[in-house]
């Protein structure tokens, strides 16, 4: 259940909702009916903000392109490849250098080479292989 719910985070990531799908999840009231429940404070609340939420989909691209489009010393980055500029303003730092060592270590190689080892979506793609692995030591160290 977990790594499906990875997968699915991870594609709602790489392929942004649009206005039908939005309308088909609050009809279907996805939010309310979220198949991972457990007791969480911050998860009552997102999923609580999720339900109420009246926000269409060109104020969430309004946002999207606020948070992912625009220019940092003119460093662009989709949302699937969050990026963090080191003091060198590098993109691909020693953090990241230390993330694929990770991957390496545990034989994972099927995340996206274009992006940095620790990008949101390369992180949840290990994430996903350790829960497929079962690996639950490796999966509480990352």
């Amino acid at each position: 259940m977990q790594k499906l719910a990875i997968d699915i985070f991870i594609n709602f990531l790489q392929n942004p909702p649009n206005h039908f799908l939005l309308e088909k999840l609050k009809k279907e009231e996805f939010w309310q009916n979220w198949f991972l429940k457990n007791n969480s404070k911050l998860q009552c609340t997102a999923l609580k903000l999720l339900s109420s939420s009246n926000e269409d989909d060109k104020l969430i691209a309004s946002d999207f392109t606020s948070l992912f489009l625009s220019d940092v010393d003119y460093v662009k980055a989709p949302p699937f490849a969050s990026f963090y500029l080191d003091e060198n303003k590098e993109i691909y730092s020693d953090n990241s250098d230390k993330v694929k060592q990770i991957f390496a270590q545990n034989n994972f190689f099927s995340f996206f080479n274009e992006e940095p080892a620790d990008s949101l979506i390369n992180e949840l793609l290990f994430i996903s292989f350790l829960i497929k692995k079962q690996d639950d030591i490796t999966l509480q160290k990352f």
